[in-house]
């Protein structure tokens, strides 16, 4: 008599187990940034004018050849940018940079974190010389272009320390009409990588 095992087909005939095959896995990496700029207020920052290098991590050689590259700025994809490389210009500033790699056959996209686009920090590079006033004259420009002070991009000027002292535009005043023996003023240069400033003394006396 013939005794029919259920186990005698598929995986499982000639009486051993067969193990399943597992299903290919599609191949894991992570995209990292190389490139940026240590930022002594803000941290790691894509620097303008300072080029960024897309690197992979854990992926073999031959899907790294075939990634295809797309830089983003708040989640749009750059015109043109889709080199491995990419150097961020004056019209990105603060706004958040990625990248993304796209295996060519067909595996998951792949992003890199995001960091903020920033200017280089302003450089205070001149002296402002200290400032002896008589009270309640006329206010009197002290320096037509103040930012000559400053080397850097986009900056904003002001000042403070003393409440005669301000900026319009480029041109720094003082209308004294505060006394003080010896109050510190500070200029400050600010643009998106941070503040540069420089100080003086103001004295304002009655006569």
């Amino acid at each position: 008599m013939i005794v029919s095992n259920r186990f005698d087909t598929g995986r499982f005939a000639g009486g051993r187990f067969r193990k399943r095959r597992k299903p290919e896995q599609p191949t894991s990496f992570t995209v990292v940034l190389s490139g940026l700029t240590d930022n002594t207020v803000h941290g790691p920052t894509a620097q303008i004018g300072t080029t960024l290098s897309a690197e992979t991590v854990g992926a073999p050689n031959a899907t790294v050849a075939s990634l295809n590259w797309q830089w983003h700025l708040a989640d749009s994809p750059i015109p043109g940018a889709t080199a491995q490389t990419y150097m961020p210009a004056a019209g990105d500033d603060l706004a958040a940079l990625h990248v993304v790699a796209t295996p060519s056959d067909g595996g998951p996209p792949v992003a890199s974190d995001a960091c903020t686009v920033r200017h280089a920090p302003p450089i205070a590079i001149g002296p402002i010389r200290d400032r002896r006033m008589t009270w309640n004259s006329d206010e009197r420009r002290i320096n037509g272009n103040i930012g000559r002070k400053f080397a850097g991009e986009e900056l904003v000027l002001s000042a403070t320390g003393y409440a005669g002292a301000y900026v319009d535009g480029t041109a720094f005043y003082i209308d004294p009409h505060t006394l003080t023996d010896g109050r510190i003023v500070t200029v400050s240069a600010t643009n998106s990588g941070g503040t540069a400033t420089v100080d003086f003394e103001l004295i304002v006396v009655a006569e």
